[in-house]
């Protein structure tokens, strides 16, 4: 329920920026990540953390594609497997790297380290990602 209330929320968000969507959607991510690590097992917590993760992480899959078309509203097809991939990749990397750090040092690593991830990531997105025009990608010629 939460990240379906985040999809909508969104397009608030995206209304008064993109970066700042993006940004606020990952401090939220990795904000809930580390209070569900700290106190997530201390009852309505879990609750409350998970809820706030869904929400931003909701926003998340909605912010992206966007600015992805707006980067490049030439070759939206282009950038939407770009999207896509590094979508996967991501997924993918996280499941690994998540499941070594939970046989390594318990389910309080890995959230740390995906908190800690979500934080930095808003934060390079937030100092050095400026408002300047976003790069134009070109569409590529299928052979």
């Amino acid at each position: 329920i939460a990240g379906l209330a985040g999809t909508f929320l969104a397009e608030r968000l995206i209304a008064t920026g993109l970066r700042r969507a993006f940004v606020a959607g990952t401090l939220l991510v990795g904000t809930s990540i580390l209070l569900a690590a700290a106190f997530g097992t201390q009852g309505m917590f879990a609750y409350l953390f998970v809820a706030l993760w869904g929400l931003a992480f909701g926003a998340i899959p909605v912010v992206i594609p966007v600015w992805m078309y707006e980067a490049a509203p030439d070759a939206y097809e282009s950038g939407s497997a770009i999207v896509v991939t590094a979508f996967q990749t991501s997924l993918a990397s996280g499941a690994f790297v998540g499941g070594l750090l939970v046989d390594g040092s318990g389910i309080a690593g890995a959230f740390a380290l995906g908190g800690a991830l979500a934080l930095t990531t808003a934060f390079v997105v937030g100092v050095f990602g400026g408002e300047r025009a976003a790069p134009k990608l070109t569409p590529c010629d299928a052979a």
